[in-house]
């Protein structure tokens, strides 16, 4: 799609065999099936097979995987920075691949109870960035995606039949979960939460309007954990620590600034049933033409669109490269 010469294909070989490998045949069959759903298992395919790590033995991987109460109760009073390096070089011992080099971030969701003060991390990698739409009074008006990050990042109260069981007080109590960007990948996939399950278990689509950046650089540096950030809770480390201690470990690409360039877009029209979807490339340059915004619709392809027309109310994965 970045450098073909404009000629629709169809890739019914490559279809099949990722219909044959999904579980109970999912992307078999020609029903509409969630892009996100299938991006997520192409990548979890694509790097189970490019994995350079083969470490099978059960208890072998509960070593790595599996924290004592006292390792998880030490790493709790680390910054966020540092305990997210470790647990990144943790991950890594059984997750090892271009995959992962490429396309994988990783975020902290950590819960404060708000009567005792006891907290609880945790740490995981995503493919894949899901961000929350915020719901505004005026239902047409527009959203833009700093504002789904913003909400993303936000504190969130956990009361009434939301509340959150504390280990320590031993009972549901009034708290907090807070979210934090702990690593960045090269590639970064955005997918909106437009899909909202109703009080009756049915789902509703919500049509808000997101604007992102198409020629400017989107800087998500602001939301990265840098040293010396705290996540709800204090530690007696300085930074100047923190800093010395970061040095015995890899940095992976985690160096500010992190800013991006969209090159592309995919578009779903419709409900959860039955749509249809259509793409925004940027395409490379080539002998023909020089580098522009193509339109991908089945075998339709329109050259030189408008960026202001990549921006849509449709959009509902973007897709960013590190610059």
């Amino acid at each position: 799609m970045l450098r073909n010469n404009g000629k629709s294909f169809s890739p019914s070989k490559f279809k099949k065999i990722m219909g044959g490998l999904s579980p109970g045949g999912q992307f078999a069959t020609y029903n509409q099936q969630d892009c996100v759903e299938f991006l997520n298992f192409l990548l979890d395919a694509l790097h189970e097979d490019l994995n350079q790590v083969s470490i099978t033995d059960p208890n072998e991987r509960k070593k790595i995987t599996e924290l004592s109460p006292e390792q998880e109760k030490s790493r709790e009073t680390l910054p966020p920075r540092l305990a997210s390096t470790i647990e990144w070089e943790r991950y890594l011992k059984l997750n090892f691949s271009v995959i992962v080099d490429y396309f994988q971030g990783q975020h902290l969701s950590q819960l404060k109870c708000l009567q005792c003060g006891f907290t609880s991390t945790t740490y995981n990698a995503f493919s894949i960035l899901s961000l929350p739409i915020p719901q505004k009074l005026n239902l047409s008006e527009k959203v833009t995606l700093q504002e789904c990050l913003r909400e993303f990042v936000a504190t969130e109260l956990l009361d009434d039949d939301n509340k959150w069981y504390c280990p320590q007080c031993e009972k549901f109590t009034r708290s907090t979960k807070t979210i934090a960007i702990t690593r960045l990948p090269q590639v970064l996939i955005v997918n909106f939460n437009r899909f909202k399950m109703t009080s009756t278990g049915g789902f509703n689509k919500l049509e808000t309007f997101v604007t992102y950046p198409v020629n400017e650089v989107l800087d998500l540096t602001p939301y990265w954990a840098d040293v010396g950030s705290t996540v709800n809770t204090t530690n007696n480390m300085t930074v100047e620590q923190e800093r010395e201690l970061l040095k015995s470990f890899p940095t992976r690409n985690q160096s500010p600034p992190f800013k991006y360039k969209l090159f592309g877009v995919a578009n779903h029209f419709g409900n959860l049933t039955t749509g249809h979807y259509t793409s925004y490339v940027y395409k490379e340059s080539d002998a023909k033409r020089p580098r522009n915004w193509c339109y991908f619709d089945d075998s339709k392809v329109t050259f030189n669109v408008s960026p202001k027309e990549v921006v849509n109310k449709n959009a509902y994965c973007l897709f960013f490269q590190r610059v």
